[in-house]
């Protein structure tokens, strides 16, 4: 077995040097840059999980809000909206950039980690089960709340699930779960890039298509990237205020899954 991964690592190294991402930088009033998908997480009590890598842009690691995933209605006071953001600010972070989530149960809540946040790739992960939210960083857990008790309806049109509605910095590995996972499942596959045949896997956006005309299509269903209008009209991707472009990363590397003599075996970077 050890002279096969090493022979599988000597195949794969070439992939293994950069990877590609897919970096945002919005801009206007409504600054959407959507991706969605009409995920089955509309009963109140329905365990999720998201998870993301992201790297918050040069300058922006101290801003209030920078918001990487949501699902949400587009009104701000929608009840079930919920957003995983960076968050900085005086009261609730003391000054530092932690993790959080931004949550409506009928008046505007967040939950917020506890490590701060320092510059380079991180990753992120929220899980709800039952009423309770909890986050991770970097396969850490940071913080939960019991209080959610409303839930996303998962309608593209009027709540999508939204890559960077509002983010500066790059993004990969998109991940929805229809299942709250594990501690010790975020953990040990946070690393790894996906085959996107997963159990339970239901929404999963690699974001490494490479090529700023090709549009980020969701490897479990195929439901391709569109860009939503603050009305909830559906404009093309990449249309309208901001930018996202594909960009290559040297110090962002994950192991891949490779198949071979009826096993799977992990190759690390």
């Amino acid at each position: 077995m050890k002279k096969t991964c090493t022979l599988l690592a000597a195949l794969v190294a070439g992939i293994l040097q950069a990877e590609t991402v897919l970096t945002f930088s919005p801009s206007g009033s409504d600054k959407q840059k959507t991706d969605c998908l009409p995920t089955d997480i509309s009963s109140p009590n329905a365990p999720f999980t998201w998870e993301v890598w992201f790297c918050v842009a040069s300058g922006k690691l101290n801003i209030a809000e920078n918001r990487i995933l949501a699902q949400t209605g587009w009104l701000w006071k929608d009840n079930g909206r919920l957003v995983l953001e960076t968050r900085n600010n005086s009261t609730q972070t003391g000054g530092k950039t932690k993790l959080a989530v931004f949550y409506n149960d009928g008046s505007n809540q967040r939950v917020v980690g506890t490590t701060t946040i320092t510059a380079g790739w991180h990753h992120a992960a929220m899980v709800r089960n039952g009423n309770t939210i909890s986050i991770y960083l970097d396969g850490n857990f940071e913080n939960s709340t019991n209080g959610y008790i409303y839930a996303p309806t998962g309608n593209a049109t009027t709540q999508p699930f939204i890559i960077a509605p509002a983010f500066y910095g790059s993004l990969a590995e998109v991940r929805v779960w229809n299942v709250a996972r594990t501690a010790e499942e975020i953990a040990a596959y946070k690393d790894v890039r996906l085959t996107g045949n997963e159990a339970n896997l239901i929404g999963y956006w690699p974001l490494n298509e490479g090529t700023e005309s090709v549009t980020p299509t969701n490897v479990v269903t195929g439901v391709a990237a569109v860009s939503k209008t603050a009305s909830g009209q559906t404009a093309g991707y990449n249309v309208g205020a901001g930018t996202a472009s594909y960009e290559e990363k040297d110090d962002l590397v994950f192991d891949v899954l490779v198949a071979g003599g009826g096993n799977t075996v992990r190759v690390s970077g």
